[in-house]
């Protein structure tokens, strides 16, 4: 009982300490420069030529073909995209691919049982207001306008475009990439704003359709320049999900939007592939990335189970790859100076390349199963949180974190979750659900 009671204490300390922040970042001085610097931006552009070759844009929508996909999403029933049924269904085709063993598969219905678990408790959670939500634009524009900046000085520093040349990756700024990807939150939060105006009739289906593709092609196409699938693949995903979430667009568009997932991710393999001077046929640059990542993932599960029970159940690492994910990036932390990726790529022999080992391959080789349980909590916990928040409350700033969340964790299922800015944006929605919480029951 004293364990339950120092549980809830200490939950309830985090939980005022998050609206202490969240209250005091409304109020600071930072913020009201932001929004006079956003409220500029948003003036200027609404004077601009560009605003207005945005509204003529509507002369491009395709009526006739619209009213075809709308009859098809009639006939479909609207489904909910809960990340409850999709992901593990998502992850078990995914090793449905490749083969391993029955503890490595073991491992995965573990994790899969823990987030369902957490998600489902965390959706239970009732709240009212969401903190930031107000500021909404105001952060949406900012976040768009410096990740834009770094965007340019990053393929400024490559003199070149990674995703045409692929070797210029390796002069590509760390600091600048990680600023980059964040265009995309911020782009899919303005595309959320859309979908605010668009449920309360502010804008009709034509415009909202119109400037949210707009938007999600044009930052797509942007983020994709610097030559990193999962960059790519994220916003792709991202827009599909907050626009299906506001009702932009069914199933139908959602169907598409796989296919166009699929196809980008083999066709900058293919064309990665083809520039370093290998061969590789079209279709089987999906399946090969696939076998190969989920057969690092078997050995490195079967290599700790070598090395004893202890080492399975806590890691080899204990610890360090985890702190790498800061180490790697910001130099005071100590620890490796190189990414999670690249310490697994190491330890399979490979060097000047990082290597994917799917979700629970890094983590596994960490801490072990207890790392397996403790990441399947977090994630379920804050996207089931996430998700709760954006279908109660219908808050934009929520559904564009929620949106971007389980669009990284779709990503991640092959790529991992070891970067800093996925660690930035997680932590941030964590950070949000908890303020908000508080801010209701105050």
């Amino acid at each position: 009982m004293s364990v339950l009671t120092n549980s809830c204490r200490f939950a309830s300390v985090i939980e005022k300490a998050a609206l202490f922040l969240a209250v005091s970042l409304e109020k600071s001085l930072v913020l009201r420069i932001t929004g006079r610097v956003a409220a500029f931006i948003e003036n200027s552009f609404q004077r601009s030529s560009l605003c207005a070759f945005a509204r003529h844009l509507q002369r491009l929508y395709p009526v006739r073909f619209y009213a075809v996909v709308d009859r098809i999403n009639m006939a479909l029933p609207f489904t909910d995209l809960s990340p409850a049924r999709i992901f593990p269904v998502a992850y078990l085709l995914f090793i449905s691919l490749g083969n391993m063993s029955i503890l490595s598969f073991s491992l995965v219905i573990l994790f899969l049982f823990c987030f369902i678990l957490a998600f489902s408790i965390a959706s239970k959670i009732r709240v009212e207001r969401v903190v930031f939500e107000e500021s909404a634009l105001r952060l949406g524009v900012i976040v768009v306008l410096v990740s834009l900046i770094a965007l340019c000085l990053d393929l400024y520093r490559a003199y070149n475009v990674p995703l045409l040349e692929p070797q210029a990756r390796i002069k590509l700024s760390v600091a600048y990439t990680y600023i980059a990807t964040f265009l995309v939150p911020g782009a899919v939060l303005l595309v959320a704003l859309l979908g605010k105006h668009y449920i309360r009739g502010r804008l009709g289906t034509r415009e909202v359709r119109v400037y949210a593709f707009a938007i999600a092609l044009t930052i797509t196409l942007l983020i994709s320049l610097l030559g990193y699938r999962t960059q790519s693949v994220a916003s792709l995903l991202a827009f599909t999900f907050v626009m299906h979430r506001y009702r932009i667009i069914g199933m139908a568009e959602i169907l598409v939007a796989l296919a166009g997932v699929l196809f980008s991710v083999a066709a900058i393999g293919y064309y990665r592939t083809l520039a370093i001077g290998g061969e590789v046929n079209f279709m089987e640059v999906i399946s090969r990335r696939v076998e190969l990542t989920i057969t690092l993932y078997d050995y490195t599960v079967n290599a700790i189970r070598s090395a004893g029970i202890t080492t399975l159940l806590f890691g080899y690492y204990r610890g360090d790859i985890a702190l790498a994910t800061f180490s790697s990036f910001l130099d005071f932390v100590p620890g490796f100076s190189l990414g999670p990726r690249t310490i697994v790529a190491r330890n399979f022999g490979v060097t000047g390349v990082s290597l994917t080992s799917t979700l629970l391959g890094t983590v596994t080789l960490d801490l072990g199963v207890v790392g397996v349980v403790i990441l399947a909590i977090a994630l379920g916990g804050i996207i089931g949180a996430a998700h709760a928040l954006a279908k109660r409350t219908g808050s934009a700033i929520a559904t564009a974190l929620y949106s971007v969340c389980f669009a990284y964790l779709l990503v991640g299922i092959e790529t991992g979750l070891v970067d800093f800015n996925v660690f930035v944006l997680f932590s941030f929605t964590a950070f949000l659900v908890l303020a908000s919480i508080a801010k209701t029951e105050r």
